[in-house]
């Protein structure tokens, strides 16, 4: 008879579902700026875990890149500013990516995926996400609320570090 199997520990298991998610991304136009927030801002919040994720660039066109976290430390106002402002991105860092390299997004990191992308995206299965900004695009988000989320939720100091180990 075989063993019965077993599930890793590595994120907190509940009986519905399992802890890791593989998503394939593959990008025509930039996605929303966006955070995920820490498991525990989610699960006081929303009742389920957090999100980190980690991307591996399948294939990226000439000049496509992430947003990564912040240039500089910010104060919740001019995060505030710029986003009402529209001018969120020019706070943000921009990493021009190439295929084969792989980023890790902490929880609390404002990210967003630029177009002409196609990622592998290996994340905590949640679907705690607070859009932040989505570059005029309009749709059915209570953007008041899912700004004061993610206000909550990000870490507004948080800037890219390429010194994250595998």
């Amino acid at each position: 008879m075989l063993p019965k199997p077993t599930i890793p520990t590595v994120f907190p298991l509940s009986s519905q579902m399992f802890p890791v998610l593989l998503k394939f991304i593959d990008t025509r136009e930039k996605l929303s700026v966006q955070v995920h927030p820490s498991d525990d801002y989610a699960l006081e919040h929303e009742k389920q875990y957090g999100k980190t994720e980690m991307w591996y660039i399948l294939n990226a066109e000439k000049g496509a890149g992430i947003y990564y976290g912040l240039k500089s430390d910010i104060t919740k106002e001019e995060f505030e500013r710029h986003i009402k402002e529209n001018t969120l991105t020019d706070a943000l860092n921009f990493i021009e990516v190439k295929k084969g390299e792989s980023y890790f997004i902490p929880a609390g990191t404002i990210h967003a995926i630029g177009k002409g992308l196609l990622i592998a995206e290996i994340q905590q299965n949640s679907n705690a996400t607070y859009r932040i900004f989505d570059y005029g695009r309009t749709d059915n988000v209570n953007w008041e609320q899912t700004f004061k989320e993610a206000s909550e939720s990000c870490d507004a100091n948080r800037q890219y570090d390429s010194g994250y180990e595998f």
